[in-house]
């Protein structure tokens, strides 16, 4: 197990994954403490559960996959609602779509390593879909490539 710690970012490399590989079928959870506002990646072969830790709530599942022919990372953010929590769901869809690109800029900066080894993915898409009940909020949005994400520092809150 690999682990890297900042003040807002814990990753964990789950085995069997290392910086090497998987490199289709890779995945990423993104969680995050609703009490210290932390955030968790964890890095494997499946998705993590949080089942343990009940202030911990999933925000967003990526995976390597290979689309019409070349590699993508294709990710997924789940906001369960229904029609009477349609205005959470909106602020939520807002909150989202305006934090999401420091969300992804830290999980490439978090794999870095994995990039130095596979410097093809450094041009790959970022696909990013949104699901939720009310089909308005949902969507997809391409997010650029991991390249644009390393060129640009993380912007930390003090």
């Amino acid at each position: 197990m690999s682990e890297w710690t900042s003040e807002t970012l814990s990753v964990n490399i789950a085995p069997p994954a290392t910086v090497f590989h998987p490199l289709e079928g890779r995945k990423y959870t993104l969680s995050q403490s609703e009490y210290t506002g932390k955030l968790f990646l964890s890095i494997s072969n499946q998705f993590s559960k949080q089942t343990n830790d009940l202030d911990v709530s999933e925000i967003l599942q990526a995976e390597w996959i290979t689309l019409m022919g070349e590699y993508a990372l294709n990710g997924n953010i789940s906001m369960n609602g229904s029609e009477s929590d349609r205005r959470l769901t909106q602020v939520r869809c807002m909150i989202f779509q305006k934090e999401l690109p420091e969300l992804i800029r830290m999980l490439v900066i978090a794999d870095n390593q994995f990039f130095n080894n596979y410097p093809l993915l450094l041009d790959a898409p970022i696909i990013i879909h949104f699901n939720t009940d009310i089909p308005e909020f949902s969507g997809t949005f391409q997010l650029g490539t991991p390249r644009q994400y390393l060129l640009k520092p993380i912007v930390t809150s003090t």
